[in-house]
C-alpha cells in the first residue's frame, strides 16, 4: 500500500453516512471478495479488494469505513488532473453491483508494470546476468535474437534504462515513487489494518 498522491489511476472518495435502504450504499465489511483496509489517525482509509490476480485500491476520506453501509461521494477531478480515476470508479460500481472485478482499463497499471521490469532486471543483475539474458527474461528469447542486432539498438537502451531506474528504486528511490516520508523513527502517522476473513483465508495456507 502507497499513498493515494502518488498514483492517479486510485479513485479518492469522501465518507458519507447512509440511511438505511439506501441502494448506493457500500458496506466494506460485507464485500464478497478479500478485502483488506489501512487506516490513518488523520481519517484516511485505504482500501484493496482482491479477486484472483486482479486489484482494486480506492481511498476513503473521513469517517468510519468498517461502522457498516456507508454512501462514498466522487469528487471530480482538478482541472488539467485527468479522469485516470474514473475506471477505479467504474470497477468498484462493478463490484457493488455483481460481487466481482472487472478488468482494469487499457494502461492503467503502465507505470507498476515498468516498475516490476525494472527490479526484474535488477534481480537479474545481481545474479550475474548480462544485458542481453535480461532482455530474453523480459521479452523473449524470439524477440531478442531479431531486435538485439538491429541498427537502431533500441533495445541495448532500453534495458540499459531499465536498469539504471532498477538501481535508483532499490537504492531509495522507491519512497519518492510511493510517496513514503524519509526513513526515521515512527512518529504519530500510526495506522491500523483490519483484513477480513476471505483476505486471511487467501493469503493464509
Amino acid at each position: 500500500m502507497w499513498r493515494f498522491e502518488t498514483d492517479p489511476s486510485m479513485p479518492v472518495f469522501l465518507h458519507a453516512p447512509a440511511r438505511g435502504g439506501e441502494t448506493d450504499a457500500i458496506d466494506i465489511r460485507r464485500l464478497p471478495l478479500a478485502t483488506v483496509v489501512v487506516s490513518n489517525a488523520a481519517g484516511t482509509h485505504q482500501v484493496m479488494v482482491a479477486d484472483g490476480v486482479r486489484r482494486l485500491r480506492f481511498a476513503v476520506i473521513g469517517g468510519d469505513v468498517l461502522g457498516g453501509a456507508i454512501r462514498l461521494l466522487y469528487p471530480l477531478p482538478a482541472k488539467g488532473k485527468g479522469g485516470a480515476g474514473l475506471d477505479g470508479v467504474r470497477r468498484l460500481l462493478a463490484l457493488r453491483d455483481t460481487g466481482r472485478l472487472p478488468a482494469a482499463a487499457a494502461g492503467v497499471r503502465g507505470r507498476p508494470l515498468r516498475w516490476l521490469a525494472a527490479l526484474r532486471a535488477f534481480d537479474a543483475r545481481q545474479r550475474g546476468a548480462s544485458q542481453r539474458e535480461i532482455a530474453c527474461l523480459l521479452f523473449g528469447a524470439a524477440r531478442v535474437s531479431e531486435d538485439w542486432t538491429s541498427q537502431s539498438a533500441y533495445m541495448r537502451m532500453r534495458i540499459q534504462r531499465l536498469v539504471r531506474s532498477s538501481q535508483h528504486l532499490v537504492a531509495g528511490g522507491y519512497r519518492r515513487v510511493f510517496g513514503l516520508l524519509p526513513a526515521g523513527p515512527i512518529g504519530a502517522a500510526a495506522i491500523t489494518v483490519w483484513r477480513s476473513p476471505a483476505w486471511a483465508a487467501a493469503t493464509c495456507p
